[in-house]
C-alpha cells in the first residue's frame, strides 16, 4: 500500500494539473437511457440558482489507514456536509474474494455509514494496478472471479524502472487500452463486491488516475452506472448516450507541499469558479483520505483543520449546497428508493414470454423506470421504460428469438422528489427447449360428492415425460379455478 501511495503520488503531478469545471450531460437515444433530472435543496438559494458542491475521496480500499479515513469522515459529519467515497473493492490481486469483507475494520467502518445519507460509495476501478494494454485483471463471463488465480503476473502492480519516464508513470491505467469485455468484467466484479456490503449497487464510477477510455465509458454504462466522474481532458469529446461525465474541478493537495499556501489559493480558485457558474452547476472538488496524515502515517490535525474551514468557506457564500456524485443528497432520507427486479421464469425456451415485476421502493404512481439488459457479447441494450402504479410496481413482458445469458436490470433515474436507483440483476438463461403435447380425457359421469379418475399423457415428441407438474383446472359457470 505504501509503494501504491507514493506511486499515486507521482503520477497526480501530471495527470491533474489541468481539471476542468462544470458538468457534461449526454442525451437519451433509443437504445439508451434518459440522463438524470438536476436536484438541489440548497436552503438560503433558490433551488435554480444554487450552485452544487461535490466532495470526492478517492482510494478508499480494504487494509487503508483508517485514522485520517476516519478523521475527514469525521469532519463531513461535524459539518453535515456529504461526500462521495471512491472505492478501490480489490487492492491486493494476491487475495480471492471479496477483499472488503475480509478487513474486519475497514468492513466494520462501512457498516457503521451505510445508511448514513452523507455518504455515497461510489466504484474506484476495481484494484486501481495498472494493467497495461492487453492485460486482463478479469475475464470470463459474468461471474469472473474464479478465472482469477493467485499470483497470475498480468494482475500484479507494475512498479518497475522502465515504466517511469520524467517521474510519471507512463500509459498508467486500469482500463485504457484493454479489451471492452475485460472492462466490463473488472467493472461488474468491483461493483457487486460493493453491492455486497452496501446492499445495493454503486451507480457513479470514478477511473483510477482519471484515465480512460470510451470502452471503459461503455462498459460502467453496461454495468449500471449512470455518473462518471473523471478529470483533465479524460474522455474528452467521448460520450455514451444514457452516462453523465463529471469532470473534478479542484483539488486538495495530493503529496507533501506547503498546505496553507495551496488551501488559500484553492479558495481563490474554487470561489472563482462559483462565480463563473450558473445555477445548478455541480462542481467537484477531489481529496484523497491518506493526504491527511504525515510522513509517519499519523493523522494531521491542520489538514484535517482545513477541510473544516474550506466547507466553512463555502457555506459562508450563501450560493452553494452539498450533494454526492449521484445527488443522493439532495432530498430527505424519505425520498430514498430501492428498485427491485424478478422474472416470472429464468429458464425459458426461445419464443416463451417472460414477465418482469417490480417495485420502485416508495408507494407513487407515475414514476419511470427503464428495464435493460446485457446481451451475451456484454453490451448493453435498453428494452422498456415503464411506469410505476399507485403501489410503486411496475411489469414488462417479452420473449427472445434466440438463446443466451441475459442480465435484467432495472433503474430509476430519479427526479426532483425521489432518488435514483439500481436493482440487482435478474440472470435470464434462453434455451432452445421442445415442443410437448399434453392430453387428457375422463369418460366419468359421477354423482355429487364422487370421486372419479382423469387421465392424461405429457410428451416430448412421441416421448413421455416423467415427472412434471401437471395443474388441473375447472370451469363453473365461466369461472376457471385451479
Amino acid at each position: 500500500m505504501q509503494t501504491h501511495k507514493l506511486l499515486v503520488a507521482i503520477i497526480s503531478i501530471v495527470l491533474l494539473t489541468t481539471l476542468f469545471a462544470g458538468i457534461v450531460s449526454v442525451s437519451a437515444a433509443a437504445k439508451t437511457s434518459t440522463p438524470l433530472t438536476s436536484k438541489s435543496t440548497a436552503a438560503n438559494v433558490s433551488a435554480s440558482a444554487a450552485k452544487h458542491i461535490v466532495f470526492r475521496d478517492d482510494d478508499v480500499m480494504p487494509f487503508l489507514n483508517m485514522a485520517p479515513f476516519e478523521a475527514v469522515n469525521q469532519v463531513q459529519i461535524d459539518e453535515n456536509v456529504p461526500v462521495t467515497l471512491a472505492i478501490t473493492p480489490h487492492p491486493d490481486t494476491s487475495l480471492d474474494g471479496n477483499e472488503m469483507l475480509m478487513d474486519s475494520s475497514f468492513l466494520n467502518y462501512l457498516l457503521s455509514i451505510k445508511t448514513n445519507p452523507l455518504f455515497e460509495f461510489a466504484q474506484h476501478g476495481y484494484n486501481h494496478q495498472d494493467g497495461g494494454v492487453g492485460s486482463s485483471l478479469v475475464s470470463g463471463a459474468y461471474y469472473p472471479r474464479s478465472s482469477v488465480t493467485a499470483g497470475e503476473s498480468s494482475v500484479y502492480w507494475h512498479p518497475s524502472a522502465d515504466l517511469l519516464t520524467g517521474g510519471a508513470l507512463v500509459g498508467s491505467s486500469e482500463f485504457a487500452g484493454r479489451p471492452y469485455e475485460d472492462q466490463y468484467n473488472a467493472i461488474k466484479q468491483g461493483s457487486d463486491d460493493i453491492a455486497e456490503v452496501w446492499d445495493k449497487a454503486p451507480t457513479s464510477f470514478v477511473p483510477p488516475w482519471s484515465v480512460s477510455d470510451a470502452n471503459t465509458l461503455e462498459a460502467a454504462h453496461a454495468v449500471g452506472h449512470t455518473f462518471y466522474s473523471t478529470g483533465g481532458d479524460d474522455l474528452s469529446g467521448v460520450s455514451v448516450p444514457g452516462i453523465t461525465v463529471q469532470g473534478a474541478s479542484l483539488e486538495f493537495p495530493w503529496y507533501d507541499t506547503d498546505w496553507d499556501a495551496w488551501m488559500q489559493n484553492l479558495i481563490s480558485r474554487t470561489d472563482a469558479a462559483l462565480d463563473a457558474a450558473d445555477g445548478g452547476t455541480s462542481i467537484v472538488v477531489l481529496y484523497h483520505y491518506w493526504a491527511f496524515a504525515g510522513s509517519d502515517g499519523s493523522t494531521d490535525s491542520n489538514r484535517v483543520a482545513w477541510l473544516g474551514q474550506f466547507i466553512e468557506h463555502l457555506k459562508d457564500r450563501g450560493d452553494v449546497d452539498f450533494t454526492t456524485l449521484n445527488n443522493q443528497n439532495a432530498l430527505p432520507v424519505s425520498a430514498a428508493t430501492n428498485v427491485t427486479l424478478t422474472a416470472s421464469d429464468t429458464n425459458p425456451g426461445v419464443g416463451q414470454d417472460v414477465t418482469f415485476t417490480g417495485n420502485l421502493g416508495v408507494a407513487q404512481a407515475g414514476k419511470p423506470v427503464q428495464i435493460w439488459h446485457v446481451e451475451p457479447d456484454l453490451y448493453r441494450s435498453d428494452d422498456a421504460t415503464v411506469t410505476t402504479d399507485s403501489k410503486g410496481t411496475f411489469s414488462f413482458t417479452r420473449s427472445w428469438d434466440t438463446t443466451g445469458e441475459r442480465l435484467y436490470y432495472a433503474t430509476f433515474y430519479g427526479d426532483s422528489a425521489y432518488i435514483q436507483s439500481l436493482s440487482a440483476s435478474v440472470n435470464i438463461d434462453v434455451v432452445t427447449k421442445q415442443s410437448t403435447t399434453l392430453t387428457a380425457a375422463s369418460t366419468a359421469t359421477p354423482a355429487v360428492n364422487q370421486n372419479f379418475t382423469i387421465n392424461g399423457t405429457l410428451k416430448a415428441g412421441t416421448a413421455p415425460i416423467a415427472g412434471a407438474t401437471i395443474q388441473l383446472q375447472k370451469n363453473i359457470s365461466g369461472t376457471w379455478t385451479n
